[in-house]
């Protein structure tokens, strides 16, 4: 658990919307799998208010739950075929590289399937900073389960002190503070300042400030 003033010693870390730019790929993939099964395809600022939870339950509240489980597929074929749609934000690189020379564990936990998270921070030249990706199949259970990140945190060896959780959906940040952790709103991300509505500790406007946020406080 995170207390004022108690030093951080692990960073837990979104991957979509916070580390990676997806907009593209993640917003193709829905329009790619509702389009293939004759369903309506929602603006795109209406599917941005549904990430967070895992794909299964995203389709199941935009069509139902009897087709979310071959939507999904569709949708992760796609994005397995797509991973040049994904971007790092820029600074993302040099904000994972000060934390980690000011000594921080990182880790990064999603609720993508692991066919494309572990690829797709590769193909951006952020694997090599994240001592570990947890993935949907990693945890019995997902964001905001606290759960989820107490897998990244039993993959890193560590217990839950001092840690922050950082992302830019409701679900990252009730599931940091269902943990405890200190926790960080990337309001640049997929819910912009929607993310303010889950009350985070701190929040930042883009990538480049997390070093100054987590470190200089």
């Amino acid at each position: 658990m995170h207390r004022p003033g108690q030093p951080l010693r692990t960073v837990l870390l979104d991957v979509d919307g916070t580390l990676l730019d997806t907009r593209e790929f993640v917003f193709r993939g829905f329009e790619h799998s509702l389009a293939s099964f004759g369903l309506r395809v929602p603006p795109r600022a209406e599917l941005a208010r549904h990430i967070g939870p895992p794909l299964e339950h995203i389709y199941a509240s935009l069509v139902d739950a009897a087709h979310a489980v071959e939507l999904s597929r569709r949708h992760r074929d796609f994005q397995v075929e797509n991973l040049e749609l994904v971007e790092a934000f820029a600074g993302a690189h040099g904000a994972l590289d000060e934390l980690r020379a000011r000594g921080l564990r990182l880790a990064a936990v999603t609720s993508r399937s692991k066919r494309t998270s572990t690829h797709s921070l590769a193909h951006c030249d952020l694997l090599e900073r994240i001592e570990c990706v947890i993935s949907a199949e990693d945890a019995v259970a997902l964001k905001p389960d606290p759960r989820h990140l107490q897998a990244a945190l039993c993959a890193l060896g560590v217990d839950a002190t001092g840690v922050a959780m950082v992302g830019d959906t409701a679900a990252d940040i009730i599931g940091g503070r269902n943990l405890g952790a200190l926790t960080v709103a990337a309001r640049y991300g997929f819910h912009g300042d929607g993310v303010l509505r889950a009350d985070p500790d701190r929040s930042i406007t883009d990538i480049r400030e997390l070093p100054a946020a987590l470190l200089n406080s």
